[in-house]
């Protein structure tokens, strides 16, 4: 039997999750607070000082990885929203599995690159700010997001 509650609950819910997950990341990737030290703080694209901010120029391989990593994971989770909302809100698309599961792959994806880039840059900084916080929390939250989807189509597939 077709249990349309439950399914609508676990759609709202992989919904909500990523949704906060995008809105954590787009927040950390573009704030200077993934380091902060008594006199500057860092982040992926600027360091700030007490009253300047300056461009981050780094030619430092692993930061560059960083940056790519999170840029990477930021566009894939971005393609995943678009996907996700034409499967949710689209009503002809919302019987397409195909829809779905692109954006259900390109959730894992973005977790994929958004954790990368967190490990590399955890790996070589100390002083972890509260924007390298919300872009962790990001990844877990499209993990989990991701997950819900594969809890999803699993109940859609026992349903035919």
């Amino acid at each position: 039997m077709y249990d349309f509650k439950k399914i609508v609950t676990l759609i709202r819910t992989f919904f909500f999750v990523f949704g906060v997950g995008f809105t954590f990341h787009v927040l950390g990737f573009g704030t200077p607070y993934w380091s902060v030290d008594k006199y500057s703080s860092k982040g992926l694209w600027n360091t700030c000082y007490t009253f300047i901010c300056l461009s981050n120029c780094s030619d430092i391989a692993w930061f560059e990885a960083t940056q790519a990593l999170e840029t990477l994971g930021l566009f894939a989770a971005f393609l995943a929203l678009v996907f996700l909302v034409l499967f949710i809100f689209h009503p002809q698309s919302s019987s397409n599995k195909a829809i779905f599961i692109i954006g259900m792959v390109s959730t894992f994806i973005a977790a994929g690159f958004t954790v990368l880039g967190i490990v590399i840059y955890g790996a070589k900084n100390r002083d972890l700010s509260w924007s390298y916080g919300l872009t962790v929390i990001a990844g877990a939250m499209y993990t989990g997001s991701g997950i819900l989807m594969v809890l999803h189509l699993n109940l859609n597939l026992q349903q035919t």
